[in-house]
C-alpha cells in the first residue's frame, strides 16, 4: 500500500531529477533562482527538490508551503526522514540541519483540503491575469503563500522566486460553486 501521496524514497527521486533538470535548464539561460516555492502535502515533493538542489551545490532556497499540517517541527522532522531516506537510496552522504527549507503553515486555513477565501481569490486572481489554474487544495495555497510573502517582504523584488506548480487543476470540479 502507497502512504499518503506516493511519497516514497523511490517517488521522491522524480523529484531529485526534476531538481537537476530545472539547475541545467537555468544554466543553460544563464540565469539564477533564489527559490523554489511549492505546496507541502505528504512533503515528498519537498525533500526530493531539496535534496536534488544539494547533490548538485546549488543555493537555491526551497519554501514549503503546508497544505496538510500547522504544526512546523512536524514537517521538518517529516522532511528530513524523506532527504536520508532519499539520500541512502543514493547512496550519498550530506548533512541537512531542519533550517535550511523555509516551512510556512500559515496558508493552510482550516485544515486539509478546505479552501479559505484568501485561496479562492488567489485562484481567481491568477487565472484571470495569467491563465494559469490553480486548485484549492495545494497550488491555491500555495500561491496564496507566494504572494503574502512578497506583502510581507520575506520575498523581495531582488529576488528571483519560480513556483514549482505541480497539477491539482481538476480539483477545481469539487469546488465548482466557489468559480
Amino acid at each position: 500500500m502507497l502512504p499518503l501521496g506516493g511519497s516514497t524514497p523511490i517517488a521522491n527521486l522524480g523529484w531529485v531529477n526534476g531538481s537537476l533538470e530545472l539547475i541545467n535548464q537555468v544554466n543553460e539561460q544563464d540565469l539564477k533562482i533564489d527559490y523554489v516555492i511549492v505546496a507541502g502535502g505528504s512533503l515528498g515533493t519537498v525533500s526530493g527538490l531539496f535534496t536534488g538542489f544539494k547533490l548538485c551545490n546549488s543555493d537555491v532556497k526551497t519554501i514549503c508551503i503546508s497544505v496538510l499540517s500547522d504544526n512546523k517541527e512536524d514537517c521538518k522532522s517529516k522532511i528530513t526522514s524523506f532527504i536520508q531516506q532519499i539520500a541512502d537510496l543514493m547512496e550519498v552522504s550530506f548533512q541537512f540541519n531542519g533550517g535550511e527549507i523555509d516551512i510556512f503553515v500559515d496558508y493552510l486555513g482550516p485544515g486539509y483540503a478546505k479552501k479559505t477565501k484568501e485561496s479562492i481569490e488567489v485562484i481567481k486572481l491568477v487565472a484571470q491575469t495569467e491563465g494559469i489554474l490553480l486548485d484549492p487544495v495545494y497550488t491555491g495555497k500555495a500561491m496564496w503563500g507566494l504572494i503574502d510573502l512578497v506583502k510581507r517582504g520575506f520575498l523581495t523584488k531582488d529576488n528571483n522566486v519560480v513556483f514549482l506548480h505541480t497539477g491539482g487543476a481538476p480539483g477545481l470540479f469539487g469546488y465548482a460553486d466557489y468559480f
